[in-house]
């Protein structure tokens, strides 16, 4: 499950490798989230870590209510894909939008369903 820095909590377990930008390791998988590392995240700029976890269940309904806001070209089904893609990174309000733009994007550019 991926969260944002603030979500984290005291405990949490990292389930993915912080590297730096030279690629150096400086966050270990299985690592805990302590006060001390969360000021480090901070200071690195780093914005969202992978934490272990159960992995967020995509709801229907809110993947319906996206397909619901298309326009008629594009198919339903690719904009429930595109949400379902999406679902991991919905709760980074950058990514929300992104996954709204790449519908619209397709939307405009989609062939007309025959």
């Amino acid at each position: 499950m991926i969260k944002l820095i603030e979500d984290l909590k005291t405990g949490d377990v990292i389930k993915s490798e912080i590297k730096d930008g030279t690629g150096r390791v400086v966050v270990k998988i299985g690592s805990k989230v302590t006060p001390l590392l969360l000021k480090r995240l901070a200071k690195w700029g780093v914005k969202n870590v992978e934490i272990e976890g159960q992995e967020p269940k995509v709801e229907a309904k809110k993947v319906e209510k996206v397909a619901e806001k298309k326009p008629q070209n594009i198919n339903k089904e690719l904009v429930i894909r595109i949400a379902k893609k999406f679902s991991r990174v919905r709760e980074d309000p950058f990514m929300d939008k992104l996954m709204k733009l790449t519908i619209k994007h397709l939307s405009a550019h989609a062939k007309p369903e025959s």
